[in-house]
């Protein structure tokens, strides 16, 4: 996957922009508050169809406009975005697409901001948000999974709060509940094991240093997953379902943990080991990616040098050389990126020009 041109236009503090990319990596430099985050933003939103900033769509145009519009061309194709007071409007080569799930993931990026490292601390649903995104990203059947669960979890609660429950109706909603939770558990699964396969060895690259990494998924049930576990753990949470009038257990209770030299990374490992941890993770990330499109997503870094001393600045841009293409942002441009880049752009309120 590769995006050749970005075109922007009333978007955050750009009243126009046009940019052409390189293969390799693009660097975007600057004093801070110029709008090199704005533009990595812009991208996700043509990747999501919505801002990882923000929800509310309005928040991206350009003070006193009425709109902005994103347009990208990636490989063969167009997408285009036009955001305004009611939300937002996709296109696909001009081409209305009346659904986000049409349109997420035709760009696929992925993206490091320093932000990240809290997912180590943050609530479970944080992590869980995030594993559901990059795999939704690439398969829609679990996006309609996970739609489905919400509704019929809705529909389940709705139902215990009632002075008399329904045993029949009930089981009918578990019945669904059950085949729901298995799609959804048996993809989170898969997703872990794959990342297991490589963070390890991205983080060996980056630190120069063997120390164990991995992911454990704290599933709902006990491996082997079958719907039978998932049907008997329902079962036997029922009586405190009713008491607290609430799907008890289940796939909204999941979470992954981050496993560092055999313990939870926050008990064990340090702030810049944890950074180099998460962009393992990202790199883990995008081979999940390849291995189940063959196609090579575009990786978005945000700030990442600034906390890396120079050796590790090295290790980093040596393992992106044989990347696809790599958008990257930072306040000042050391020697080892100027080594490294294919095209710099500077970035100064909202101008960019090349060079």
């Amino acid at each position: 996957m590769y995006i050749k041109r970005l075109q922007l236009r009333n978007y955050r503090n750009y009243e126009r922009a046009d940019l052409e990319f390189d293969r390799g990596i693009n660097v975007f430099y600057g004093l801070n508050a110029q709008g090199k985050t704005n533009l990595l933003e812009s991208l996700i939103f043509l990747s999501l169809s919505h801002s990882h900033r923000t929800n509310e769509d309005k928040a991206v145009i350009r003070q006193g406009e009425q709109y902005a519009r994103l347009r990208c061309t990636v490989d063969d194709f167009n997408l285009t975005v036009v955001i305004h007071e009611k939300g937002h409007t996709l296109f696909k080569n001009q081409e209305l697409l009346k659904k986000s799930s049409d349109f997420i993931g035709l760009l696929n990026v992925v993206l490091f901001a320093p932000d990240d490292l809290w997912i180590f601390q943050d609530a479970p649903k944080e992590r869980r948000r995030m594993m559901d995104q990059e795999i939704g990203k690439i398969d829609r059947s679990y996006v309609t999974a996970l739609n489905q669960f919400r509704l019929l979890l809705k529909e389940r609660n709705a139902l215990l709060k009632k002075e008399t429950v329904d045993s029949a109706y009930l089981e009918i909603l578990n019945q669904r509940l059950v085949r729901v939770e298995m799609q959804i558990i048996s993809r989170r699964g898969a997703f872990v094991r794959s990342v297991n396969q490589s963070i390890g060895l991205y983080y060996e690259k980056l630190s120069h240093t063997a120390v164990p990494v991995s992911l454990v998924y704290k599933c709902c049930i006990d491996e082997p997953y079958d719907e039978a576990k998932i049907a008997a753990m329902h079962a036997a949470s029922f009586v405190r379902d009713q008491i607290l009038q609430s799907t008890t257990c289940g796939i909204h209770h999941e979470d992954i943990q981050f496993q560092f030299d055999g313990q939870n990374i926050n008990d064990r490992a340090s702030q810049g080991q944890k950074r180099l941890v998460m962009l393992a993770f990202k790199m883990s990330i995008l081979q999940f990616i390849k291995d189940q499109t063959t196609r090579q997503a575009v990786l978005l870094l945000d700030d990442v040098l600034s906390e890396l001393d120079e050796q590790r600045q090295e290790y980093l841009l040596e393992m992106l050389l044989d990347y696809g293409q790599v958008i990257l942002t930072t306040a000042i441009v050391p020697p080892a990126l100027k080594k490294y880049a294919k095209r710099l752009f500077k970035i100064e309120q909202g101008n960019i020009v090349t060079g």
